[in-house]
């Protein structure tokens, strides 16, 4: 059985190869990312594993027809870099790993609260140029902050799970499906009541119909003055250029952006000798109140090794059995 991986990383390679000799695969690695470029390396694979960066329209699935791949499977749990109305048509079957690592998300979340709060990335740049003075860096504390949680699943909850060891004044949740567990200690709210009344807001939603551009200008206006906002999601529910917006009108006083919604272009690439041609992008990244990273928030060794793990098993399956229990379900 003969599989191709894309977007491989360096830290990844060891992992990869020491659970596909475990299960008797054969498999190439490649740093690239899927796409009408370079799917043309996977002729003469049965398989191929590719991650959210990767780019699967219908010429790149029409391909994999062409070539007679039948099976393919993400590494991430979303899917929408995937066009599964194609995928139907071809009749090629795709896998996700529904649930890597919750915590690695959740845990990120909570540094990216803490690192707005209390100014973390102003003293760390101050420092690394000499400056040790702490004029105007007064810093806020979780206890005296109400927090808002956009979407409590398995990620969200672990993130008001581990926020109300804080103890914060209260925790609000906006999502579709209530836990009981969760109830507790964080009350369920309408969407605008969320907005309304809270100092931080986390946003832990896919990205749908319905969420692109949850962030917008319309829905800023409806939050406090001086929000932080944190959005570990997809860079898509945010309209950057509202937010970049209201940030410089101090509407919101401050970002943590683990994700962009043009990131393909630069996640995962060195440009520290390369002009940024994304004027909004450049904006983000000099910006003081602004904390961008290259969607790292799941990089944690528990959270890679299962995603290679299942993806690899999710391929093993369907060769194997035709069968597979994260397969897709496309309507």
């Amino acid at each position: 059985m003969k599989i191709i991986a894309y977007s491989v990383r360096e830290e990844e390679i060891e992992i990869f190869n020491s659970i596909s000799s475990k299960l008797n695969l054969e498999i190439k690695l490649v740093t690239d990312h899927l796409n009408e470029n370079s799917i043309n390396a996977s002729k003469g694979f049965d398989a191929v594993i590719f991650t959210g960066s990767g780019n699967v329209n219908r010429n790149v699935i029409e391909c994999m027809h062409d070539f007679n791949i039948k099976f393919a499977a993400t590494k991430s749990a979303g899917t929408d870099n995937i066009d599964l109305k194609s995928a139907k048509e071809f009749g090629i079957r795709f896998a996700n790993v529904p649930s890597y690592s919750p915590n690695s998300v959740s845990e990120y979340a909570v540094l990216c609260v803490l690192s707005l709060l209390r100014n973390y990335n102003k003293y760390i740049l101050r420092v690394q140029n000499q400056d040790f003075t702490i004029k105007n860096l007064l810093a806020k504390e979780i206890r005296n902050q109400v927090i808002g949680v956009v979407g409590a699943g398995k990620i969200g909850s672990l993130t008001v799970k581990t926020l109300s060891g804080f103890s914060p004044k209260k925790i609000f949740i906006n999502d579709a499906f209530e836990k009981d567990e969760l109830k507790s200690i964080a009350q369920y709210v309408s969407l605008d009541e969320l907005y309304n009344n809270s100092d931080v807001i986390i946003y832990h939603v896919p990205l749908l119909k319905e969420t692109k551009y949850l962030i917008n200008s319309d829905s800023i206006s409806k939050m406090k003055d001086g929000v932080f906002i944190v959005n570990l999601s997809r860079g898509e529910i945010l309209n950057t250029k509202d937010a970049f917006n209201a940030i410089e009108s101090g509407k919101i006083a401050g970002m943590a952006l683990d994700v962009y919604e043009n990131e393909n272009k630069y996640f995962r690439f060195d440009y520290r000798e390369k002009y940024i041609e994304d004027d909004i992008f450049s904006k983000l990244l000099r910006h003081p109140n602004i904390i961008v990273t290259p969607h790292i928030g799941f990089f944690t060794d528990e959270a890679v090794r299962n995603q290679i793990e299942t993806s690899l098993n999710n391929v093993l399956a369907f060769l194997k059995t035709d069968n597979c229990q994260n397969e897709i379900i496309i309507k």
